[in-house]
């Protein structure tokens, strides 16, 4: 594989916390082209020195998730990224409901494209559920792909939660070609059986308490976070599970995607659920390099 491979900086942030500084020196050691950033998380520092650390890091900002308003897109920008993640409004799988999501999709993206953003639909198992009535036919993502505007709208396919969502994902990409700029790595060894079980945040998780959030990165307590990796096992190291990772990226390159950017949900080595993250990072990372 010749593309560049990235990280998503939420695999480090949320179980070290050390920082994004620190987080962005770590992956650039083990070798990673480029990150995905967390909002416009800088530790305080300011942009310009923001700018020169990841000049001196050699590391490319391919992308940022959770831009709040036109400042932050401006911020993105400046700072490099060329695409950014958009959220489905749609709280519902009722077809209405979708298809009003698509066209907020659409205005979204207009918005962030008059910043040099270009806007990718991030998922996790949900948008690959049934519409209402259409059971065993049509997905969410079927819809989002078919109403909104190619030219606007484009989608960074989490394949680990489509694979989880019980969809073959190589299918998808070919299905949909051309619509898949950003492909997000993540290993998955089960299909989930209910709804519940794909679960992004569980309910019982956040019955807990809300996470704090800071610049769109989700922060929980160290109970939430051991809950959170036993609803998560099946995220395991790449090349352990379902996804015949040869295959996808062949399918994804010859369709136009340009970055590869991995994340983990739950730091597994070898059944060792506490595993070292910055030794997740690394295995994934020469996965990657030598695929």
């Amino acid at each position: 594989m010749e593309k560049k491979v990235y990280a998503q900086v939420y695999s480090i942030l949320k179980t070290q916390r050390d920082g994004i500084l620190s987080a962005l020196g770590n992956l650039a050691a083990i070798g990673y082209d480029g990150v995905e950033l967390m909002g416009t998380l800088t530790d305080g520092i300011s942009k310009e020195t923001f700018i020169q650390v990841l000049k001196d890091l050699k590391l490319d900002v391919i992308s940022s998730h959770g831009l709040r308003d036109k400042d932050d897109f401006a911020w993105a920008a400046d700072v490099g990224a060329r695409y950014c993640d958009i959220r489905l409004s749609a709280k519902t799988t009722a077809r209405d409901d979708v298809l009003r999501a698509c066209e907020q999709l659409n205005k979204d993206a207009a918005l962030r494209l008059q910043y040099g953003l270009k806007s990718v639909v991030h998922n996790h198992a949900g948008e690959l559920f049934w519409v209402d009535g259409l059971e065993g036919g049509e997905r969410v993502y079927d819809f989002l792909m078919q109403n909104t505007d190619p030219d606007l709208v484009g989608f960074e396919f989490d394949v680990g939660w489509g694979v989880r969502a019980g969809v073959n994902v190589i299918e998808y990409i070919e299905k949909y070609a051309g619509r898949f700029p950003l492909i997000h790595v993540k290993e998955c060894n089960a299909v989930g059986k209910t709804e519940e079980e794909m679960e992004h945040f569980p309910k019982k998780v956040l019955a807990l308490g809300a996470p704090k959030i800071i610049h769109g990165t989700p922060y929980f307590s160290e109970q939430q976070m051991e809950m959170l990796n036993a609803t998560r096992k099946w995220n395991v190291r790449l090349g352990d599970g379902l996804i015949d990772w040869k295959r996808l990226t062949a399918a994804a390159d010859a369709q136009g995607t340009v970055a590869y950017i991995n994340e983990r949900e739950c730091h597994e080595i070898e059944g060792v659920y506490k595993a070292n993250v910055l030794q997740c990072a690394e295995l994934d990372y020469q996965f990657l390099r030598a695929l």
